[in-house]
């Protein structure tokens, strides 16, 4: 017990000499008369994003947290070393340590129990001035995993020992309200600045869920929540519900929504030779309510709509069509393109900037091709090389500098990239890792994000040279079907493991995937779709049994 009496002198020695205002708030939530079990609640000043504080509901949707508002006094800059708190935090598979030295030092790390008790050591060794840290994975010396709960860690140098508190949990979860502060190092001139300034606190209020948040919600953000003193505060949140929009004997694989008219969505199903299930292509012009059969024959899993004139859709179904007339009518557009019965197209895309401007990927047993047409699909040429013989599964064109075009191959699995719009193609560098699905992000289109077999998802911030996988939270083995970004930059996509499957949204203060449904239905995801329509925002789903829409509220 002498440890950790020295550890509470040590947290009550640094809480002095921050001399800061501390709020303690608490509250609940809840969707409708639901509490809202094991959510994730973010107060994050505004102005000052280091300055974040997180909880987690209990199994009655309250949470506490005590919030640091500002520097009353001046504070004691350390001379010697800095420690931060841990981040994430709580967390649930590893935690990153950062600390900060202004000499050289010879350091170590030690991880203590409630109880005073030597967990985890990490002998560092001698370290020059600078940050530094390290990750801790909820192991013991002994490389065991511990028992949720509180933890103490400590850095030790030659002349000091500092010491802060953190939380691990079980996927995501807790037997009680987990209150934890985050804060991050300060440059020296920063907290000079804050000198004998109170910030009584404006803060951005997050909500939402973890892996283990029942019911699923829709994520929030609120703004300028004013924070003075102790005080209580309550949210109402919408679940996460998705709603049937129909197609429910169909598998629904390609879903576009009209870009001048929301409530216009056209719907594209599987062809299944084996059952004798013909493909179709519908259409709906009342958000989903009933639906017009526009085609039938071939499997429908491409579907552009002109940007520039939303009468002109085309649809892939093993070859191309082409409608003028909003799917009145319709005419196959191949001339140039070599398809039969083994090869076939498998992915369209559209300049952005040129809407005449169309890339086309074939493929089948045998492999395939690229082509690219001018004139609005009425002829093709063959631009791909040696290089796409694989057969393309995947197009994506950068919605700034359309000359970069890329093209994901079947079989040995290649990302190619093109910077003269189509000419001459080279390798990204992902690896020979097959891609399902590209999304280009298109405020910065240098960051890129991959759907892949059985890896799940890839990511790169430099347009291809370099990647890093992009799968946490996401099970073991599970292929990336579909990529797809909403408002306020949020991440969806769709994946398949097993004979499983789900929809995930990205959590950034989680640092991973966060299933969203669909749970209850009985759905195969390897052919299937996800589509947002930013007026309104609403997310649309396609699968084994139909159409699914959610309404994306902030």
């Amino acid at each position: 017990m002498k440890i950790l009496h020295t550890f509470l002198i040590n947290l009550l020695l640094l809480s002095a000499q921050i001399q800061s205002q501390t709020i303690h708030l608490s509250g609940n939530i809840s969707a409708g008369s639901n509490p809202v079990h094991y959510a994730s609640i973010t107060f994050t000043e505004e102005g000052n994003s280091s300055n974040t504080f997180t909880a987690l509901t209990d199994t009655a949707g309250n949470y506490q947290l005590d919030i640091i508002t500002g520097i009353k006094e001046n504070p004691i800059i350390p001379q010697t070393i800095e420690l931060a708190q841990n981040y994430p935090n709580p967390f649930s598979s590893e935690t990153q340590i950062p600390f900060k030295l202004n000499k050289q030092s010879d350091v170590s790390i030690k991880i203590y129990n409630v109880l005073g008790q030597e967990i985890r050591t990490f002998n560092i060794g001698l370290q020059t001035n600078g940050v530094h840290g390290i990750k801790w994975d909820g192991r013991n010396n002994f490389g065991n995993r511990v028992t949720p709960g509180i933890y103490f860690y400590q850095l030790q140098t030659e002349k000091e020992a500092l010491v802060k508190k953190m939380i691990f949990i079980k996927n995501g979860t807790a037997n009680n309200v987990l209150p934890v502060g985050k804060l991050s190092f300060n440059d020296r001139e920063l907290i000079k600045e804050k000198i004998n300034q109170l910030t009584l606190g404006t803060y951005a209020v997050q909500i939402e869920n973890t892996d283990s948040t029942l019911p699923k919600i829709l994520f929030v953000k609120l703004p300028n929540i004013m924070l003075q003193h102790d005080t209580t505060i309550n949210f109402q949140v919408n679940k996460a519900e998705w709603k049937f929009l129909g197609l429910e004997n169909e598998r629904v694989i390609a879903i576009a929504i009209d870009p001048i008219d929301p409530n216009t969505i056209y719907a594209g199903t599987l062809y299944d030779y084996s059952a004798g299930i013909n493909g179709k292509l519908f259409k709906s012009i009342d958000g989903g309510t009933t639906w017009d059969t526009l085609l039938i024959v071939g499997g429908y899993r491409e579907i552009l709509i002109d940007p520039s004139n939303h009468n002109i859709i085309y649809t892939v179904s093993g070859g191309i069509m082409k409608s003028e007339d909003g799917g009145e009518t319709w005419q196959p557009i191949v001339d140039g393109i070599r398809i039969d019965y083994e090869r076939r197209v498998q992915s369209l895309a559209m300049n952005p900037k040129n809407t005449n401007a169309l890339y086309a990927g074939t493929g089948g047993f045998y492999g395939g091709t690229m082509y690219k047409s001018y004139d609005g699909g009425l002829h093709w040429n063959e631009i791909g090389d040696d290089s796409l013989r694989d057969g393309v599964v995947s197009i994506a064109i950068d919605p700034i500098d359309t000359n970069n075009v890329y093209a994901g191959t079947a079989w040995s699995g290649i990302l190619w990239k093109s910077t003269d719009a189509g000419v001459n193609w080279f390798r990204s560098g992902l690896g020979e890792i097959g891609v399902h699905d590209i999304f280009i992000n298109p405020k910065e289109p240098a960051v890129i994000y991959v759907g892949v077999p059985w890896l799940g998802s890839y990511k790169t911030e430099d347009a291809g040279i370099s990647w890093e996988n992009f799968s946490q939270g996401l099970p073991t083995d599970c292929s990336v079907m579909k990529i797809k970004k909403g408002s306020a930059s949020r991440l969806f996509l769709v994946g398949t493991f097993g004979d499983d499957g789900g929809i995930y949204e990205y959590s950034y203060l989680q640092n991973q995937w966060v299933r969203i449904g669909i749970d209850n239905l009985h759905v195969s995801y390897y052919y299937s779709d996800l589509e947002i329509s930013s007026n309104p925002d609403k997310f649309y789903f396609g699968g084994h049994g139909g159409i699914y829409v959610m309404d994306l509220k902030k």
